[in-house]
C-alpha cells in the first residue's frame, strides 16, 4: 500500500511539474509574440479610403500600437521621455489626442471624455498595449529597450533606404503608400529644419527585411514615380527619384566627416602640427587646375552645404562645396580633372536635382579658375597666419571651414 501511495504521489507531482512547464511554455511563447508584434508594427501609411472594411476602434488600435512599437519609439523622443517619466512605463492616454492621426480618427467624436474613452477601449483589446484600471494610462506589455546592439542596429540599416529628390511638400503617407507596393513599410522619416520646420530635402523608409529594401532601389532609383506624376497635389515637373541603402550613405556620411577633418586641420593647423599631417592632407592643400564647377540658379531658402553634398555625392564624391547661406550658387571642387568628368559625364542626361530643382552646372575655367585658386591660397595663408578655428572673413571674400 506504501509503495502505492509513493507511485501515486510521484505521478501527481510529475503532473503538476509538466503542467507548470506547459504554462511556462505558453507564456514564453505570448510573450515572443508580443515581442515580435511590437518590433514589426508597421506605420499605418495606407489611406484610410483603402481600410474601409476596418473598424474605427482596429484604426485606433493600430496607430496606437504603431505609436508604442519598438521602430516608432527609436526615433519619437518625446514619446520615449514620457515612458521615462513613470517606473512602471505608463503614460498619460490623452497625450494622443494631441497627435495628427488620432486626431483624424476622431474627427466626428466631440466630446473630449468620449474621445478618451474611445482610445481606452481600443488599448483593452490590444495583444500588445494595455491600460490602467482608470482608464487614464497606456503602456507596453513588454518594456521597451532602448539600446540596441551593433548587429540589431545593423540590420535595421539593411532593410532601410535613403531617398531624395521627390517634392518639397510631400507627406510620410503619400511617401509610405508609393514604397508599400515593395514590401511592408514600418517608418517613414521626413527630417524638418528645427527653425523653419521645412523639409530637408531627404528622408528614410524603413522596411520588415533587406529584400523588400533591395526591391524598393531597384523599383524607384533614378525613376519618376508614377504615383507623384499623378497627384494632384504636385503641380509642375517631378523629378526621378534617387534611392540607395542607408548603409551606402552611412558610408559617403563618413567619408564626408574624413575630408571635413582633414580640411580643418591642414587650414588650422600651425606648422608643428602641419609637420604631422598625412601625405593625404598635405596634397589636399593644393587645388589642381580642371578640377572646380561652379553650381547656378540654386533653389532659395533653408538650402546648406550638406543637402549639396548630399545631391552631389549621388553621382561622384566631392572634395570640397564652397556655399554661402543665402547665395544662388556655388563652386564644388573635386579631387581631380577625372572625378571632375566623371561627375559631369553622370549628370549629362537628368542634370543635377536639387530639393526638386534642376541647377545650372558650369566649369570654373580660365581667368575665372585661376582668379578663384588665388582667393583660396590667400584665404588658407590667413588661417595659417591667424592660427583659429571656425569662421574667417578675408579681405578677398567669405569663406566657411566645413
Amino acid at each position: 500500500m506504501e509503495e502505492e501511495s509513493y507511485e501515486k504521489k510521484g505521478l501527481k507531482k510529475q503532473k503538476v511539474e509538466t503542467s507548470n512547464k506547459a504554462i511556462q511554455d505558453r507564456e514564453k511563447q505570448n510573450k515572443n509574440r508580443i515581442r515580435d508584434k511590437l518590433k514589426n508594427v508597421d506605420s499605418n501609411l495606407i489611406e484610410e479610403d483603402q481600410k474601409e472594411d476596418q473598424s474605427l476602434e482596429k484604426k485606433i488600435q493600430h496607430q496606437l500600437e504603431f505609436y508604442l512599437g519598438d521602430v516608432n519609439l527609436r526615433k519619437d523622443k518625446f514619446l520615449l521621455e514620457q515612458i521615462k517619466k513613470n517606473d512602471k512605463g505608463y503614460m498619460d492616454i490623452g497625450i494622443f489626442l494631441n497627435f495628427n492621426k488620432i486626431k483624424s480618427l476622431l474627427k466626428s467624436v466631440q466630446e473630449h471624455q468620449d474621445k478618451l474613452n474611445m482610445l481606452a477601449e481600443a488599448v483593452i483589446s490590444s495583444e500588445v498595449l494595455k491600460v490602467n484600471n482608470s482608464r487614464t494610462k497606456i503602456k507596453r506589455k513588454i518594456p521597451f529597450t532602448e539600446h540596441l546592439d551593433q548587429k540589431a542596429a545593423e540590420e535595421i540599416d539593411k532593410r532601410t533606404v535613403y531617398i531624395e529628390n521627390f517634392p518639397e511638400d510631400i507627406n510620410h503617407e503619400i511617401i509610405g503608400k508609393i514604397f508599400s507596393k515593395c514590401g511592408k513599410v514600418l517608418h517613414v522619416s521626413l527630417p524638418k529644419y528645427a527653425e523653419s520646420k521645412t523639409s530637408k530635402g531627404f528622408g528614410f523608409v524603413e522596411f520588415s527585411n533587406e529584400d523588400e529594401a533591395l526591391q524598393a532601389i531597384k523599383k524607384y532609383d533614378n525613376t519618376v514615380a508614377e504615383e507623384l506624376v499623378q497627384n494632384s497635389l504636385f503641380k509642375g515637373k517631378i523629378n526621378p527619384l534617387k534611392v540607395m541603402p542607408k548603409t551606402k550613405w552611412l558610408e559617403l556620411k563618413e567619408e564626408f566627416k574624413k575630408i571635413k577633418r582633414e580640411l580643418v586641420q591642414h587650414l588650422q593647423g600651425d606648422n608643428e602640427h602641419n609637420s604631422s599631417i598625412s601625405t593625404a592632407t598635405q596634397a589636399s592643400r593644393e587645388i589642381s587646375k580642371g578640377c572646380l564647377i561652379k553650381l547656378q540658379n540654386l533653389p532659395s531658402g533653408s538650402l546648406d552645404k550638406a543637402i549639396i553634398r548630399t545631391a552631389i555625392i549621388s553621382f561622384c564624391i566631392p572634395k570640397y562645396v564652397d556655399y554661402r547661406r543665402g547665395t544662388n550658387e556655388c563652386i564644388v571642387r573635386f579631387d581631380n580633372k577625372q572625378a571632375r568628368e566623371e561627375f559631369l559625364s553622370k549628370i549629362n542626361e537628368e542634370g543635377l536635382i536639387i530639393q526638386n530643382k534642376k541647377v545650372d552646372v558650369s566649369l570654373v575655367e580660365g581667368e575665372e579658375e585661376e582668379n578663384y585658386i588665388s582667393r583660396i591660397k590667400h584665404y588658407q595663408e590667413h588661417l595659417r597666419n591667424r592660427n583659429n578655428s571656425g569662421k574667417f572673413q578675408s579681405r578677398q571674400g567669405n569663406f566657411e571651414t566645413e
